[in-house]
């Protein structure tokens, strides 16, 4: 337990509101969808709400009318009686929500019928694609209706091996449509990554494509196709989405384009409404021990999560059009999809993050809500390719997750991005396939997130369970919100689920994210609490580093882990240098001084060069393999991480660490025999 004088002197200057300025400010709340909805509020409840602080602490002590009036609302079609809401206010064992309603993800997501822009699509080998919303009711029409005579029906799993790509988004709102479950990995995975998920879900239907382009080159997966069909023994059919023209020939396999074609009839759309908590998505968490958990979401609690976020955390009307670069292997596919339930345009980007090319898609394509992550923010920075104005001209949002957004980050894109731009750093994660804290109607300070979610009761706690703000802790949630997982799968007394977030304060969500909590509702994420360093005592996060290495010239990138020595533990930074640059002493006394100049605490014990950093399939930095490397502790599951290759590196740097230890135990043992000197 950290000393409150420990807690000042680590944590004082965040208090100071010039080291985070006022960097944007919202317009007035009732020119916000925020607005609207505090309207609604006020004349159901007779209340007096008049900004977002004060709506946010109603939707979290009134959770049942908050929910209620969120869905009432919400122009979504269902059947049934909205009440009760929510069966019980605690979180464990997860509460039934809304249990009197029948409701199906497709038909929302479907609603509109119109001409309008559903999709616009941006891939490196063809021409940008828009499809309409009639459009694309038409295809999903005529692929459910196949599913349906193809035996795939009500809690069946649907396995995608697909890109980002308007065909992916057909199959999983036609599975969606016939009751089906949805679950999906990126065809850039190895196929091991994907049999260790898929093979868990008992999938009948697998979707494939059969090649993909990524910087200019062509990337043809028969073989991939092959292995994954051989090691999902429960599968019925393969549906092809056929890119690269006689580079598949099997008559085992059902081509998507046989299927969904302007040349067919197109039969009724039939929707199954089922309960609120029937299984939409199976999602996966990343660990590096064993296999991947699978989590379930439903399609009720995803969907009104989704609609909450989307309208009034971002504020986006019909119409808008909303980007996030991403792999259908992340969480952020699954949020920015659902879209669609709000009129909005999915904007869909497949290929190579260039800067150049992705600035140039979100003028051409009139993106207006921008979502990306921080290490693309730093390849924007370190290449020196910014957007012009024209490019931007557009956006009247940014998102960043994936990890933290930088303070550094917020002052290159304020000052080479756009200066009046709403920059709003999120995060929550696969856990609950949406936000615990992203933007709102308040003001963006520099380094933090604006605020928590509405209806998300998030506080920050210390190791006492007492609420703590402006130093660090764990970020937990107090009440029950309908985005939490169904179940895990394979878990059938609920063991895995508790142990995921219910072990550290018995009946509070406990997220894994270490951050601070400030008074007027901002927040930071330093890190996943599981990566923080416990440095002589006191609570290192990483992030707070990584602040520190991003301003120093001669480095590329950088990892931060602790290393167990006893009770304690020390720093160890890992570097990747600019092509020129050493590691000498001249450049460790820069990192050294830069580091303390912040914190005494920030010290590191050990400063290694490597030629990479290994990063999951999402992009984020392997901290905690890393940091298991170091601590001797076996690694079982390889398949996420995106370059395994760069380990080697680490598995010698551990070997060395661990023959000095024995060295120093050694001497010391000699030492001790020995005893003292006449």
């Amino acid at each position: 337990m950290i000393s409150p004088i420990v807690k000042k002197a680590i944590n004082g200057p965040r208090l100071n509101e010039d080291r985070d300025p006022i960097v944007w400010n919202p317009p007035g709340i009732f020119e916000t969808r925020v607005g609207d909805f505090i309207r609604v509020v006020n004349r159901q409840f007779d209340l007096n709400i008049d900004g977002y602080a004060s709506l946010h602490r109603w939707s979290v002590t009134e959770i049942g009318p908050f929910w209620h009036t969120l869905f009432e609302t919400s122009g979504l079609i269902y059947d049934g009686d909205l009440s009760p809401v929510v069966e019980s206010e605690r979180l464990w064992p997860r509460p039934q929500w809304f249990s009197n309603v029948r409701i199906n993800y497709a038909e929302n997501m479907l609603k509109n019928r119109t001409s309008a822009p559903a999709i616009i699509y941006y891939s490196e080998h063809q021409p940008v694609q828009t499809i309409t919303f009639s459009g694309l009711s038409d295809q999903v029409a005529q692929l459910s209706d196949w599913m349906r005579r193809s035996g795939i029906g009500i809690g069946d799993v649907v396995a995608g091996f697909v890109p980002n790509c308007p065909e992916t988004l057909v199959v999983m709102l036609a599975a969606a449509a016939v009751g089906a479950v949805w679950t999906s990995c990126s065809p850039d995975s190895g196929t091991q990554f994907a049999v260790d998920r898929f093979n868990q879900t008992v999938p009948k239907l697998l979707v494939v494509v059969d090649g993909y382009v990524y910087d200019d080159k062509i990337f043809t997966i028969g073989d991939k196709i092959q292995e994954l069909r051989d090691g999902l023994p429960t599968l019925k059919s393969t549906l092809i989405i056929s890119r690269i023209p006689g580079t598949i020939l099997d008559d085992n396999l059902v081509f998507y384009h046989s299927i969904v074609s302007s040349a067919n009839a197109v039969p009724e759309l039939v929707f199954e409404r089922l309960s609120f908590s029937h299984p939409l998505y199976i999602l996966y968490s990343s660990g590096t021990t064993g296999k991947p958990k699978c989590l379930v979401h439903s399609a009720g609690g995803s969907l009104l999560q989704h609609i909450k976020e989307h309208r009034l955390q971002c504020d986006l009307r019909p119409l808008d059009r909303l980007m996030y670069y991403t792999t259908t292997s992340w969480m952020m596919w699954n949020w920015l999809v659902s879209g669609l339930a709000s009129d909005i345009t999915v904007v869909l980007f497949e290929g190579k993050p260039d800067p150049a090319v992705v600035w140039e898609f979100v003028r051409t394509a009139g993106v207006t809500a921008f979502g990306t992550s921080a290490s693309w923010i730093s390849l924007c920075q370190k290449t020196k390719v910014g957007p012009t104005d024209a490019q931007v001209a557009s956006i009247t949002l940014l998102m960043s997750t994936g990890s933290a957004l930088l303070r550094d980050h917020f002052d290159y894109i304020y000052s080479e991005v756009k200066s009046d731009i709403q920059v709003s750093s999120i995060s929550g994660g696969t856990d609950i396939v949406s936000c615990f804290a992203l933007g709102g109607p308040v003001p963006v300070r520099r380094g933090r997130l604006q605020c928590a979610g509405l209806g998300m009761a998030v506080e920050v706690w210390d190791d006492n369970a007492q609420r703590v703000f402006g130093v660090q802790g764990e970020l937990v949630c107090t009440q029950p919100f309908p985005c939490m997982p169904v179940y895990f799968l394979n878990d059938p007394n609920s063991e895995k689920y508790h142990s995921a977030y219910f072990e550290r304060f018995d009946g509070f969500w406990t997220h894994g994210d270490s951050a601070i909590q400030y008074e007027d509702g901002s927040l930071e994420i330093v890190g996943r609490s599981d990566s923080t360093i416990k440095h002589h005592g006191v609570r290192v996060g990483t992030g707070d580093l990584y602040n520190v290495l991003e301003g120093i010239a001669a480095i590329r990138d950088s990892l931060v882990v602790g290393r167990r020595v006893g009770d304690d533990e020390d720093i160890v930074v890992f570097l990747v240098l600019k092509a020129g640059e050493a590691l000498d002493s001249t450049l460790k006394r820069e990192i050294r001084l830069a580091l303390t100049a912040q914190s005494p605490w920030f010290k590191p014990d050990a400063v290694f060069e490597v030629t990479d950093i290994p990063v999951t399939t999402n992009g984020k930095k392997s901290e905690i393999l890393v940091k298991n490397l170091l601590n001797g502790v076996p690694i079982t599951n390889l398949s996420v991480i995106k370059n395994p290759g760069c380990l080697s590196e680490y598995q010698e740097i551990a070997k060395q660490m661990a023959d000095a230890d024995a060295l120093k135990r050694n001497r010391s043992d000699r030492k001790e025999m020995a005893g003292p000197r006449p």
